[in-house]
């Protein structure tokens, strides 16, 4: 079962949007580089989807067995 707890109380996208923008802006390197890594946190959400989608994934999977009679 998936053990994602959310960070948010509101969708971080839009703040993840303009820091990615303002990167594209930023002339001096190491600001940059300290901004990407800042936008890292959003790995957290792309792990906790694929969690999710391979959990839901098994379930249909256990569905289709259980309707074929395996």
């Amino acid at each position: 079962m998936a053990t994602w707890k959310r960070r948010y109380s509101t969708v971080p996208i839009a703040k993840w949007q303009q820091k990615a923008n303002l990167i594209g802006k930023e002339t001096n390197r190491l600001s940059a580089a300290a901004a990407r890594d800042d936008l890292n946190q959003m790995d957290y959400l792309d792990d906790a989807i694929i969690e999710a989608l391979s959990d839901f994934d098994g379930w249909v999977q256990q569905q289709i067995d259980r309707a074929r009679g395996k």
